[in-house]
């Protein structure tokens, strides 16, 4: 059976074992008091100022679908939805690409009894959990008894499960979407798909909760090192795993892939070092802080001559520019605050360089 994953960068919830760190993004932050109902208006409010911008689907009667969902997943607007991943690669990158002083996780997630693919048979299971945001007012402020009311929603004298209603599905992205892989990206790259989480249920009736319950029975994550994550991400640059390449459509990722194009097609690399510059801005910090950030950018750019047949390569020059930015700002950031000593920033400028550019580093 096919096996998804989940990287998370940090350890977010205070309690990493057994999944109990996964937690939607409209969950977090949030206290005890948020309820469907709070969550059904979000959407809402979501989905009506941004419908010229993602096309979201929204009916006559403000009906939110499972489409409007994913593609606010996809864009970055919170939901109950938890990204997965059919590729380790990829939840390794997402592990590794923030937060780089505390070790990142990766979740394995084994289709089964409790988490399911989605198949023509569990799509009821959608739009039971669908209806339920839709209907939570009536539903959770009336007490309403689950069972009678999709009997009579669904005209059926058959079993409804309870478990349709809380249960977690898993549905792949290509399934949601009416595009072609090929087409996509994102969705080719990140070989995505998301787990559409359950409503909490007793009596018989909504409590006005999410459910998250399932997770507790995952095995514990694998524990990605802080130490360790710039080096991943650098290898897994290598096989074209990286922010421009997972996340086409972002804003950065248009502007690097435009900044390649300049540099690289018109041959403009007189443009690489204001670049370069600009991108590593240096910072206002202490003495020792402010020189070691100054060696190392004009080491890069010193050796900008040496580096042209290695931008040839793509994929190379958006790690440069976004990943080891992204590492660099951190490191400097947390310097800037003081908040850990020195001894936790594990790979300094000297050893990036060993690292990557050892063709340099040969007279």
């Amino acid at each position: 059976m096919e096996k998804y994953y989940r990287g998370q960068a940090k350890n977010f919830s205070g309690n990493i074992k057994n999944g109990n760190d996964i937690i939607p993004s409209i969950l977090r932050d949030k206290n005890n008091d948020f309820t469907l109902i709070d969550e059904y208006n979000y959407y809402l409010d979501c989905a009506k100022s941004m419908q010229e911008v993602l096309d979201t689907t929204i009916g006559s009667d403000d009906e939110i679908t499972i489409k409007s969902l994913g593609m606010f997943q996809h864009y970055g607007i919170k939901t109950r939805l938890v990204d997965i991943t059919k590729s380790k690669d990829v939840a390794l990158y997402f592990a590794s690409n923030q937060f780089f002083d505390e070790p990142g996780y990766i979740y394995e997630i084994v289709p089964g009894t409790s988490i399911k693919e989605l198949k023509d048979d569990l799509r009821v299971s959608v739009t039971r959990k669908i209806q339920t945001i839709l209907d939570s007012k009536h539903l959770i402020n009336n007490k309403v008894n689950l069972f009678y009311y999709f009997k009579l929603r669904e005209n059926t004298k058959g079993t409804i499960r309870l478990s349709s209603i809380t249960d977690p599905v898993i549905l792949d992205y290509d399934k949601l979407f009416t595009v072609k892989q090929k087409e996509n990206l994102r969705i080719n790259k990140q070989k995505g798909s998301f787990i559409l989480l359950g409503n909490e249920v007793s009596n018989d009736r909504l409590t006005g909760k999410i459910n998250r319950d399932i997770f507790t029975n995952l095995n514990d994550p694998i524990e990605v090192p802080a130490k360790d994550k710039l080096n991943y991400l650098f290898e897994l640059t290598k096989k074209q795993i990286n922010h421009v390449r997972l996340l086409p459509d972002s804003d950065l990722s248009i502007e690097l892939t435009s900044k390649y194009n300049e540099i690289q097609k018109l041959n403009r690399f007189t443009s690489l070092e204001r670049y370069t510059k600009s991108k590593f801005k240096y910072y206002s910090l202490d003495i020792k802080t402010e020189k070691e950030f100054v060696e190392f950018v004009d080491y890069l750019i010193n050796n900008l001559d040496k580096l042209r047949s290695e931008f040839e390569n793509q994929d190379f020059f958006s790690f440069i520019y976004k990943e080891l930015v992204d590492y660099f700002s951190y490191y400097l950031e947390i310097r800037r605050r003081e908040i850990i000593s020195e001894e936790y920033i594990i790979v300094n400028y000297e050893e990036v360089f060993d690292l990557m550019y050892d063709k340099i580093k040969v007279a």
